[in-house]
């Protein structure tokens, strides 16, 4: 993985976390409790058009369109997002 994708990466972790209380990257010596992290659709659709708004700074993405930049904000939500609330 090249140096720009780790640091779009961080700096969508980063966002991630932030929204749910936890620092990324997590503090040396500490155990996250990651099943307890969770958050509402409101917020979920919150993060979304953040990441959406994001990727369309970042050059790889940039030139892509919007089909394919909803694709990957879906992918990225299925893959690391958080648990809802009861």
């Amino acid at each position: 993985m090249n140096a720009k994708c780790i640091e779009t990466f961080d700096a969508i972790a980063t966002e991630l976390c932030k929204r749910v209380g936890l620092a990324f990257p997590p503090p040396k010596g500490t155990k996250y409790q990651v099943d307890a992290a969770t958050w509402s659709l409101a917020e979920e659709n919150d993060f979304r058009e953040w990441l959406a708004a994001y990727l369309k700074t970042v050059p790889p993405h940039k030139r892509m369109g919007k089909a394919y930049i909803k694709k990957e904000v879906d992918w990225f939500i299925f893959q690391y997002s958080w648990k809802y609330k009861d």
